[in-house]
This record gives structure tokens, C-alpha cells and sequence, in this order.
């Protein structure tokens, strides 16, 4: 108990008593089962003064609801996927690759001053580590008829529909990208349509039919002033 209570004052006031290291605190599977040995009554009355209680109570169900996870919260390395490990011929062939997926392999082995083979283990690696994910042929939209772009920021019900409204969206062709976003919208996607009387009937009897959506906010492009790839470094 002593510990969750160490704890409990670490992540309120990022603290530690004299002689408690952070290595001494449980991780998330160990606080689960002492929570689940608590009530907030044996708390207050037993470990807690009243004060305390007051300030941290609220706190011992925080780290129930939450499923909160130290080592989460001080190693982002547990969520955010890490880097390929490329090295400079791996980032040489990327640009050349990246600028002209048509170039033939001999030709970057000119540039990069390696055999073919070389060449070809490298990309095939880059492809089975996920570096590269594929090639493809990109059409101007404009020529085939479509001159409107617009982004749509659209607001949930609920998040719980969040799944179901994407693979909704999924099914619509026109809707070219789709993003799970942080701030005022929950999904902000891009449209693709012939002009913008296509784009209002997109809106009015297809994503307006789709069950979960509040309201969506859109905006046209006028003019894409530039695209281009990653910078590789």
C-alpha cells in the first residue's frame, strides 16, 4: 500500500520521499492489483490523513480509469515506432528512387557507384523493412475531370463511432485520404470531385447519411501551391 501511495504522490506532485527511487514504484499490472485490494474508506482512514486524502483521493481512481502506465509515461519509445536503420547508400537511392520511380536500377547504380545487384538487395531490403511501401503512378486529377479539392473536418457524436464512420468513408471513392486528428475535428479527410456541385451532393446524400456524424466543416482549395516527398537525410 505504502507504494501506491508513493506513487500516487509521484504523479501528482513529481516527487518521491527521501529514499524512495522511481525504480521502487510498480508498473501498471502491479498498481492494478492493489487497487483492486482498496476502497477509499481503508485509504482515507488508514494511510491518508484527511488533508491528503482530499488532495489525492480522487487521484486512486484516476489510475484505475485511466489504465495509467509509468513506463508509458516517461519512454515514448514504447509507442512511437523507432527509425529504419538506413545507412547513406540506403538515403542515396531513396533520392533517386523518391524523384523518378521509373528509373532503372543500372542507372542508380551509375549514380551511387555500385553494381546492380547491389542495388536491387538494397531496394528489396528497404521494401521488407517497410522504408518503401510501393510505387505508383499518379494521375493529375484535373485532366480526368476533377477540379475540386476540399478538406472536410468532421465532429463525432460520439468517438466510439470513430471505426465504424471510417470505414463508411472508406467506401466513398471520392474521399482520396483520411486522418485520425487531435483538436477541434475527430477525422479530417481530403475530396477529390468533379466540381462543386459533385462535392454538395457528396456531402448532402453520402457523408451526411453516414451514422456517427455530427457535422463536418469544409474547405476548397483554391490552388495546391506545392507537393513533394519527405525530406531524406
Amino acid at each position: 500500500m505504502e507504494v501506491f501511495i508513493h506513487t500516487l504522490r509521484y504523479f501528482v506532485e513529481e516527487k518521491l520521499p527521501s529514499g524512495v527511487s522511481i525504480t521502487d514504484l510498480p508498473d501498471f499490472s502491479e498498481m492494478n492489483k492493489l487497487y483492486s485490494n482498496l476502497n477509499l474508506q481503508t485509504v482515507s482512514k488508514t494511510y491518508l490523513s484527511y488533508a491528503d486524502f482530499q488532495r489525492y483521493g480522487k487521484f486512486i481512481h484516476l489510475f484505475y480509469n485511466l489504465k495509467l502506465n509509468r513506463r508509458n509515461l516517461m519512454n515514448t519509445n514504447d509507442y512511437m515506432e523507432q527509425p529504419a536503420d538506413i545507412d547513406e547508400l540506403d538515403e542515396k537511392i531513396l533520392k533517386l528512387i523518391t524523384q523518378n520511380a521509373r528509373i532503372p536500377f543500372l542507372e542508380v547504380a551509375r549514380e551511387c557507384g555500385v553494381s546492380g545487384a547491389a542495388i536491387h538487395q538494397r531496394v528489396q531490403r528497404l521494401f521488407n523493412i517497410g522504408v518503401v511501401q510501393g510505387s505508383e503512378f499518379i494521375v493529375s486529377p484535373p485532366k480526368l475531370g476533377y477540379n475540386t479539392c476540399a478538406y472536410m473536418g468532421i465532429y463525432l457524436d460520439k468517438a466510439k463511432y470513430h471505426r465504424k464512420v471510417v470505414e463508411a468513408l472508406r467506401n466513398i471513392p471520392e474521399v482520396v485520404e483520411c486522418h485520425y486528428t487531435t483538436g477541434q475535428y475527430a477525422i479530417f479527410i481530403k475530396i477529390q470531385t468533379k466540381n462543386n456541385v459533385h462535392l454538395k451532393q457528396i456531402i448532402d446524400n453520402e457523408l451526411q447519411e453516414i451514422e456517427g456524424i455530427a457535422r463536418t466543416e469544409t474547405f476548397i482549395s483554391l490552388e495546391m501551391d506545392f507537393k513533394r516527398q519527405l525530406p531524406i537525410r
